[in-house]
């Protein structure tokens, strides 16, 4: 019903490490991938680092110009650096972004700007914001091709909570490719989009676990199944969904006749909520 909850779920338990870039001939490195919209002092804090860095505004240069100030960037970063202790905090506090490993830097740039446009299953293209935590696994677990491209692999920050240790979700390559081609475009899997939509609300719940109780892995389905739920009648602003935490932990909604008789009203959303809420008290 959660489409590409238990892969996600098994992901967590058996694919949490920490960031480790492999020694070698081929000199691979890292580089973060943030997004502004999420952390709007984000150049701020590169440049407070002190280091010399050159950060990468992704949508200059793209279709998406005109958002070039508070689109993603990228920059790159020594390994053990004050860089890349930064990107790892902004990637794991704030959900902000990916870690990149890559062994050709200007094949990577040019692969992660590429990345920006894709095929989405509508006959048309659009926009992706392929680097937050919740879209890249969401891509990563529904179809590999024409995805990492020239990168080796990724890293995405897991949950912080849910019952499970903190890390990184690492994503490998099954083959490292070429430069992207000039008008090339990743197509996302049909299953792609309630993936991400799966993964946002675990990511939502991840970022208030003490108010849902501290949820456990287990009771994500009934989590997930009553805040579709709430949605499907309107309920469908964070706020309200807070304050109705205590409500969609306690158990399905859709098994309470007084909830149901509620959410069934022809009274305004606003009204539901402090109905709904009611029941708790």
């Amino acid at each position: 019903m959660h489409e590409g909850l238990s892969e996600f779920i098994t992901a967590l338990r058996s694919n949490v490490t920490d960031i480790a870039v492999e020694a070698g001939s081929d000199k691979r490195s890292l580089f973060f991938i943030l997004d502004q919209q999420l952390v709007p002092d984000v150049l701020i804090r590169v440049y407070s680092t002190g280091e010399a860095v050159e950060p990468v505004q992704l949508f200059r240069g793209s279709d998406f110009e005109q958002l070039a100030d508070t689109g993603p960037i990228c920059f790159s970063s020594p390994l053990g650096s004050a860089l890349q202790h930064l990107g790892e905090t902004l990637c794991q506090e704030q959900a902000a972004g990916i870690a990149v490993i890559t062994s050709d830097a200007s094949a990577a740039l040019m692969h992660a700007r590429a990345l920006l446009k894709v095929n989405d299953g509508s006959g048309g293209q659009s926009l992706t914001t392929y680097y937050r935590p919740d879209m890249w696994p969401a891509m990563a677990m529904t179809s590999t091709e024409g995805l990492f491209g020239p990168w080796h692999s990724v890293y995405s920050p897991a949950p912080r909570h849910l019952g499970m240790k903190p890390g990184w979700l690492h994503w490998q390559a099954d083959n490292v490719g070429l430069a992207s081609v000039p008008g090339a475009l990743y197509s996302l899997a049909p299953s792609a989009q309630p993936t991400y939509r799966t993964l946002r609300w675990l990511y939502w719940l991840d970022s208030h676990y003490l108010a849902f109780n501290s949820q456990t892995p287990e009771q994500l389905p009934m989590l997930l199944t009553n805040l579709e739920l709430l949605v499907e009648h309107s309920i469908n602003e964070g706020r309200w969904l807070l304050r109705l935490a205590g409500l969609i932990s306690s158990g399905s909604l859709g098994e309470q006749d007084a909830a149901m008789v509620i959410l069934h009203s022809d009274t305004e959303p606003f009204l539901k909520v402090e109905h709904l809420q009611a029941l708790t008290t």
